[in-house]
């Protein structure tokens, strides 16, 4: 940009010179370049090393250069490492190190490093081993004193020195015989009961602790090295491990209605352990219910069925006049059901005899296939001092009923009201004619109350049911 910027400036107060060059030139050269570092105008032998703008007159001819200059870079760093690695090779001694690349100009730019081998100290050991030591690739058996030793560290490619005082101790002589057993999984550790076993770089040792499963039965052996003379063994120690199973059993409890119970004791030592589950729906459950002869758990496997009771309720006529029949039905929740009234009847709806008074009636719903039973009952209203024309003023037909209800009545129907079980009044109509019907399909199932006033004064109360 500040090139750009000073090209332009240049340009600006030489076109003056330019214009008259041009007016005394036949014809004109321009020539546009960029380079790195310098260039050498060929027109009049002159070296730039900066951006620029020249303009010269020879002969009638105009030349004109419009030059960019970028520079070359170069940056310098030093590296101290035990190696380099350094175009695909590995570069363990001092030297320098150059590389070229183009810069974002386009022009070379050079990267020197100077490269510095670092010589590292390592190690200086005193230390105890039992029977052998295995250092730096090289094994001892016998008392070592190494003053000092050159080595290059492959895993670092440094030369090192290493110093070494070591005394060897002979290692004695130990066993054992262990039995391990255990329920379901056992965790044995061989190195329980041997002096403490420690890690430092002198050791040699081996351990082999052992997860048994259920059924297992191995054995096994353990080798120890410690860094005092009391430590310093031989051993051969064999661990027995019997692992044994569980006791499960599948018990399938009776098929039960609503709710089961599965509950029982065992004793452990002199102890009374007592067990009690209850179940309110079908599935699977483990239930510890004693030992076994080794001791370990004795397990119930449960599966259980659980059934539900029907849902009954009685519908019908629970509201009549005396001398009347009451028809009542049974609605359930369920199918494949069977139904016994309290009369002795088994079918799902009954006419019940002329009732002077109220009456109760029971019913017995149990589903045939599960054998779960409810029992219910309803009490049905027999209405005291109605005369038998006021009974028969008013006809309902069908009852139950699905969507509609038929009307039939001695005269007009002024006012018409039916109200649900809470008392609320779920419909209302004015001014019908003596025979009419009703419309009750936006009505759910259930009992309603129906309360009429006829044109000549009489009020009549029904009750009906609609079922769908």
């Amino acid at each position: 940009m500040k090139k750009k910027l000073f090209i332009t400036l240049l340009m600006a107060v030489m076109m003056p010179v330019f214009m008259m060059a041009q007016n005394n030139a036949s014809t004109q050269v321009i020539l546009d370049t960029t380079v790195c570092d310098s260039y050498t105008w060929s027109v009049n032998g002159t070296t730039y090393s900066a951006s620029t703008t020249q303009a010269l007159l020879q002969n009638d001819t105009l030349f004109v250069l419009n030059l960019i200059v970028n520079n070359n870079t170069a940056n310098t760093i030093a590296v101290s490492a035990c190696s380099y690695s350094w175009k695909n090779a590995t570069i363990v001694r001092d030297t320098t190190l150059v590389d070229h690349f183009t810069n974002a100009q386009g022009c070379d730019s050079a990267l020197t490093i100077n490269f510095t081998k670092v010589t590292t100290y390592v190690e200086d050991l005193t230390t105890v081993a039992c029977a052998k030591l295995n250092w730096h690739g090289m094994t001892f058996t016998r008392d070592t004193v190494i003053s000092a030793m050159s080595k290059t560290n492959t895993a670092i490619n440094c030369d090192s020195t290493l110093s070494l005082n070591l005394t060897i101790i002979n290692p004695a002589a130990k066993s054992s015989d262990t039995v391990v057993s255990g329920c379901t999984r056992v965790f044995f550790s061989f190195g329980s009961g041997f002096p403490e076993l420690h890690t430092d770089v002198n050791q040699v040792f081996s351990t082999e602790d052992y997860i048994g499963e259920e059924g297992d039965a191995m054995w096994s052996r353990f080798h120890g090295r410690g860094t005092t003379q009391e430590q310093c063994f031989d051993s051969v120690k064999l661990a027995h491990i019997n692992v044994y199973y569980k006791v499960r059993t599948n018990v399938v409890l009776p098929p039960a209605c609503e709710y089961t119970t599965f509950s029982g004791s065992y004793t452990v030592d002199t102890n009374t352990v007592e067990y009690s589950r209850t179940y309110t729906s079908t599935g699977t459950d483990s239930v510890k219910v004693g030992l076994s002869s080794h001791g370990c758990d004795s397990i119930a496997l449960l599966s259980y069925t659980i059934y539900r009771n029907p849902i009954v309720s009685i519908n019908g006529d629970i509201n009549i006049n005396p001398g009347q029949t009451a028809t009542l039905y049974a609605v359930c929740d369920q199918e494949n059901v069977a139904y016994k009234w309290g009369e002795g009847e088994t079918t799902d709806t009954i006419t019940t005899r002329v009732l002077t008074e109220n009456t109760d009636f029971s019913l017995e719903a149990t589903n045939r296939t599960t054998n779960c039973k409810t029992q219910t009952s309803i009490t049905v209203m027999v209405n005291e001092g109605i005369a038998e024309a006021e009974m028969n003023a008013v006809r309902l037909y069908p009852n139950p009923t699905s969507a509609k209800l038929n009307l039939d009545c001695v005269d007009a129907i002024d006012n018409l009201c039916i109200y649900n079980t809470v008392g609320q009044r779920v419909m209302n109509s004015y001014n019908m004619a003596a025979q009419s019907s009703l419309d009750l399909s936006s009505l759910a199932n259930g009992t309603y109350t129906l309360r009429i006033q006829l044109r000549n004064g009489d009020v009549v109360v029904r009750n009906f049911v609609v079922t769908k």
